[in-house]
């Protein structure tokens, strides 16, 4: 017996079409199709068999528990970083404010951009810039962040 309490459905045709839609989704994926198909197959409307699909579905979520519970947000400030062989020296720019749950998750929304621009820039000469992104603090909200990255443009 189901632990979950579905919405009831009088219409025979109806609960037919609802549990072979809900089949076709769990092994198929397809929602459309499963809603055209079953429509037609049973003569039931379209958009009435889709509302009743979506109660069963959010019903079986109701039990589940979001993936980020527990888990606590923080403030990075991020840069822009470019090196080069000539210089030997990474140069800090751009700096931007991010939320996030560490400060590699953070940088890892820049990386697949960081590589093509890289490799867009690489000419095989010691001048060729590698270029990537770096968290160089943590805060615990966004207004300490921001103070810190106010402070920071003053001084440099």
């Amino acid at each position: 017996m189901s632990a979950y309490k579905y919405p009831y459905i009088a219409d025979k045709e109806m609960y037919a079409a609802v549990m072979g839609a809900c089949s076709w989704i769990r092994e198929k994926g397809y929602f459309n199709k499963a809603v055209d198909y079953y429509a037609k197959k049973y003569g039931v409307d379209k958009t009435e068999l889709a509302k009743h699909i979506r109660e069963r579905q959010s019903v079986g979520q109701k039990g589940k528990t979001a993936h980020n519970k527990g888990k606590k947000y923080k403030w990075f400030i991020v840069a822009r970083t470019c090196w080069t062989d000539a210089s030997g020296e990474t140069e800090y720019s751009d700096f931007e404010i991010l939320k996030g749950l560490s400060g590699k998750s953070v940088v890892r929304r820049y990386s697949e951009a960081d590589w093509k621009y890289t490799v867009r820039m690489d000419y095989g000469g010691s001048y060729a810039p590698v270029i990537g992104h770096k968290a160089i603090a943590e805060f615990e909200t966004e207004e300490e962040a921001e103070k810190a990255l106010k402070m920071m443009m003053q001084e440099g």
